[in-house]
């Protein structure tokens, strides 16, 4: 039986974090590249029903967030305990980022739909900042997985 060490899981975690931030950066870039060349191009004009999207929308990224917390702890209770550097869960632990990034994603298109309903560029990389700032508190870190080894 080898040790898992610190530096394995230093290794796994720079593999996670590094896919799953070139996931959640290149779409978020892409949505706000697609809404600056359509953010004039839109038929809507922008209401008092586009403000109450707005702010639901700001809500609903909000609550994202905080059910993002109990989701990835849910989804992490789920992975085996690691006992062997040689047994290491990867399909887990990537899918869990998968699911982490692809929360922190859809908060990016909320400020896309927002600019597609009229409503200010601003407002989209608003989402955007949120989604990134999402990403980096709840993305794997050590910690979670010093919780699965022993």
């Amino acid at each position: 039986m080898t040790e898992f060490s610190d530096k394995k899981k230093y290794e796994i975690l720079a593999k996670l974090s590094l896919i799953a931030l070139y996931l959640v950066f290149g779409i978020n870039v892409a949505l706000a590249a697609v809404a600056y060349f359509i953010q004039g191009n839109v038929y809507m004009e922008s209401g008092p029903d586009t403000v109450l999207i707005r702010n639901i929308f700001i809500v609903l990224a909000l609550l994202e967030l905080a059910a993002l917390q109990f989701i990835k702890n849910v989804l992490l209770s789920r992975v085996p305990r690691i006992t062997d550097a040689e047994d290491i869960p990867y399909h887990q632990l990537l899918s869990i980022t998968y699911v982490i990034a692809g929360m922190c994603v859809s908060i990016a298109v909320y400020g896309f739909i927002i600019v597609l309903l009229g409503g200010n560029y601003d407002f989209m990389l608003l989402f955007v900042a949120i989604s990134l700032i999402g990403f980096q508190l709840f993305r794997l870190r050590k910690k979670d997985l010093d919780k699965l080894g022993t």
